[in-house]
């Protein structure tokens, strides 16, 4: 059940992480309906295949690179390629933010790695960091201008 937890919780932070990096950094347009549709796919995929072939990396690595290309290029409306090949430098803009981060929350609570559920910890706090940023993040950036 902690895995399954951890499976979706992660999914859902690494595609809200995608699209926080695209429209903020790389000014794509807003998630539409059919962006979210994508979401809810990726998310029974990523799951199927965690049922289906346990953690299987190069499915899943395919997954997690083809549903939010997908998504960038059903957001576009022109140019709608480059929205599905932009997908490569937004998770590499998050394997450099979130990876440090990541490793400085798993060495902060190293006394407890004997604990199964540390993992889904730290993916719990990155989610809900990132989930503060995407809610509140208008305000601040209106307030600083």
């Amino acid at each position: 059940m902690i895995e399954i937890m951890q499976m979706i919780i992660f999914t859902s932070g690494f595609f809200l992480g995608i699209r926080i990096i695209a429209r903020y950094v790389f000014l794509e347009p807003r998630l539409k309906k059919k962006g979210m549709i994508i979401y809810c796919l990726m998310l029974i995929c990523s799951l199927s295949v965690y049922f289906l072939y346990g953690e299987n990396i190069v499915l899943l690595i395919f997954i997690y690179v083809f549903f939010p290309g997908a998504s960038l290029f059903m957001s576009r409306n022109e140019k709608k390629i480059r929205g599905f090949f932009l997908v490569f430098p937004i998770i590499g803009v998050i394997i450099g933010i979130l990876y440090p981060l990541n490793y400085m929350i798993k060495n902060t609570i190293c006394s407890i790695k004997s604990w199964s559920g540390y993992k889904v910890l730290v993916d719990l706090s990155i989610f809900f960091l990132l989930i503060m940023f995407y809610f509140l993040g208008r305000g601040w950036r209106i307030n600083v201008i």
